[in-house]
């Protein structure tokens, strides 16, 4: 009798070890929820002190491209030197070109993260006829003169792997350089390099290539051209 006791005893201790092994195994595999985006280092618009965007327009999601440029403007290899080119970037954008924002959904800079423009939400002003159907991605610095670093392009292509994850790309979205959609030298020649060997590049002009002298944009509105 005693005997008997002691097996139903040990029988339902393993039987609850057992179902409580199964619960922590569907919680680590479902209850969890993994960050999409744990690989890339994203610095918001608040962390680089942007300015008030003075008008948005939203973008029909997903989308198919993404548009590499560069910004012609010196290279930065830390956060702060980034934050604040990417501050001066919006400044021209707003005061000089008369622009709503800083052009660009995101920038990447030197120090190997990802700098929040007008985000995945918004319909960017940096190339002409394709602003509302991609993405501009743009590369702090001269890239006919310096040379994308290996952070840089595990950043942008981070980026990318991020914006399939949470539904604002396609799976079979292209990358394009900015002179495959406008008369550019853009992203300069070691950058269009670099993104040729990307499995997901797609080269040559696109069938709405603009090459026409941009009109001045009214005070706060961009030039989409759509």
């Amino acid at each position: 009798m005693l005997d008997r006791m002691i097996m139903r005893y040990v029988l339902g201790i393993t039987v609850l070890f057992l179902l409580s092994s199964v619960n922590l195994l569907c919680e680590g595999t479902n209850g969890s929820k993994e960050d999409p985006c744990k690989d890339m280092r994203l610095v918001s618009r608040k962390e680089w002190n942007a300015r008030d965007s003075m008008r948005m327009q939203r973008m029909h999601i997903p989308l198919s491209h993404v548009i590499i440029s560069h910004t012609v403007t010196p290279f930065c290899p830390t956060r702060i030197q980034c934050s604040r080119w990417v501050e001066l970037i919006q400044d021209m954008h707003l005061d000089e070109r008369g622009w709503s924002d800083i052009g660009y959904n995101f920038l990447i800079g030197g120090d190997g993260s990802v700098y929040e423009g007008r985000g995945w939400l918004y319909v960017g002003a940096h190339a002409v006829n394709y602003n509302t159907i991609s993405y501009g991605v743009a590369f702090i610095g001269n890239f006919n003169k310096d040379k994308p670093t290996q952070p840089m392009i595990d950043a942008a292509q981070n980026l990318m792997k991020c914006g399939i994850k949470l539904g604002y790309l396609t799976p079979m979205s292209e990358v394009h350089g900015h002179r495959d959609v406008a008369c550019t030298e853009s992203p300069g020649k070691n950058l269009y390099s670099e993104i040729r060997h990307w499995k997901n590049f797609k080269g040559g002009r696109l069938s709405m290539y603009y090459c026409k002298k941009l009109e001045t944009p009214e005070v706060n509105k961009d030039i989409l051209n759509e």
